[in-house]
């Protein structure tokens, strides 16, 4: 039953997959200057628009204090909140390109609760390539990022302001080969990292939660009205964006299955459904023939954001290439391993620990992850992982010596 409904996410098929392969093939002879015209656009396109592939090194934050920058991110979403709910009142009786009018009741999508929902977060959030809380976070202008943008370009200038690599100021370019992959598909930019309540995650993630969030309800809320139950709808919707993030929005395209990004998708889908929930807190009401927001202050996404949206706690898995040839090595460069001991990363992981809790994505995961990955488990990539082999071989040829 849950296979059958999981076809409402298409399967990638093989063409799809050939045609990935030849534009990785294709587009590096691109000339340089026409890199960043189209990428995000390509990839924005390959992806059914919404959500560009991009990824994030969240070890590289690791010893840098940034600001908690939880306030700047609520205002700015409640200010796209409240625009977005004032012009979906205004076209409260055009139903969507989507559906007929009907003539006994043409308005009665307006007066869905979870339909205005899905929609008021799309049209506040909605980018055909990154979201719009991506960039938001990206530019960096209102929010605390690491890595900073240099403000010039010239290496004698970014020397003359402290704004070099090693003081925390990175271009795209020195970011992303900074980074555990060192590539991103088609050069898209590489997510800069915000400080949420003590939560280090990609700006990434937050486009995750309002665009793959959305399409997460959206699916949901389909099959109940085939039939479903919330269970099976439940399961067939997770299993689908597990899938999707071995196709590509994930491992075919990036190399990278993120289990950051199912926590994001999961916790935004979340959010749609709290838009509807009874009681005092922020939400949606029908009142005066009209869609209002109720208690717009009590929004923060802090109630969304946790642990497990940070990859160097929630670990990513690699192919095995990626992993072997790439990730490992630049660990090993980077001397990673020394840094998990740090007082920084121990006041981190402590945070960490006593935030933490095991959503029902997480246990989706740990089941789904084994059956999947050929035996793997969950945190098969994960640095601690392997820094304990490491270690474990060192002090076994100390002994043998």
């Amino acid at each position: 039953m849950v296979r059958q409904l999981a076809k409402v996410y298409t399967p990638m098929s093989r063409a799809t997959k050939d045609t990935a392969v030849r534009l990785r093939t294709a587009v590096r002879c691109l000339p340089a200057n026409h890199w960043h015209s189209i990428a995000v656009a390509l990839s924005a396109l390959l992806l059914g628009g919404g959500a560009a592939a991009r990824e994030v090194d969240n070890y590289l934050a690791w010893g840098t204090d940034l600001r908690n920058s939880a306030a700047q991110v609520d205002n700015y979403m409640r200010a796209r909140l409240s625009r977005a709910i004032a012009f979906w009142d205004i076209r409260k009786w055009q139903p969507p390109r989507s559906k007929s009018p009907q003539s006994d009741d043409d308005a009665s999508w307006y007066r869905s609760c979870y339909g205005t929902a899905e929609r008021l977060v799309s049209r506040a959030f909605y980018n055909p390539t990154y979201q719009k809380i991506e960039k938001f976070i990206d530019q960096g202008n209102y929010t605390d990022i690491y890595p900073r943008r240099p403000t010039t370009t010239d290496w004698n200038e970014r020397l003359r302001l402290g704004q070099t690599p090693d003081k925390g100021y990175m271009t795209d370019g020195e970011y992303r080969q900074a980074s555990i992959v060192k590539t991103s598909p088609l050069n898209v930019p590489f997510s800069r990292i915000v400080n949420i309540n003590g939560v280090y995650t990609g700006a990434d993630k937050l486009g995750h939660f309002t665009s793959f969030g959305v399409r997460y309800w959206r699916n949901f809320s389909e099959l109940i009205s085939r039939g479903a139950s919330r269970s099976e709808a439940f399961d067939a919707v997770m299993a689908s964006g597990y899938a999707s993030e071995v196709s590509l929005v994930g491992m075919l395209f990036t190399k990278v299955f993120s289990r950051g990004d199912l926590e994001a998708n999961f916790q935004g889908m979340q959010f749609i459904s709290s838009l509807c929930q009874d009681g005092d807190g922020f939400g949606l009401v029908f009142a005066d023939g009209e869609w209002q927001l109720k208690n717009l202050a009590k929004f923060s996404i802090a109630d969304y954001v946790n642990p497990n949206w940070d990859e160097s706690y929630n670990s990513s898995l690699f192919t095995d290439s990626t992993w072997e040839n790439v990730v490992t090595m630049t660990f090993e460069q980077r001397n990673d391993c020394e840094k998990l001991g740090s007082d920084w990363v121990v006041r981190q992981r402590t945070l960490y620990d006593r935030l933490s809790a095991r959503s029902p994505n997480t246990l989706y995961g740990e089941t789904w992850i084994p059956e999947n990955f050929r035996g793997k488990d969950i945190d098969e990539h994960s640095l601690d992982r392997y820094c304990e082999c490491e270690w474990g071989a060192a002090a076994s040829g100390a002994a043998e010596d």
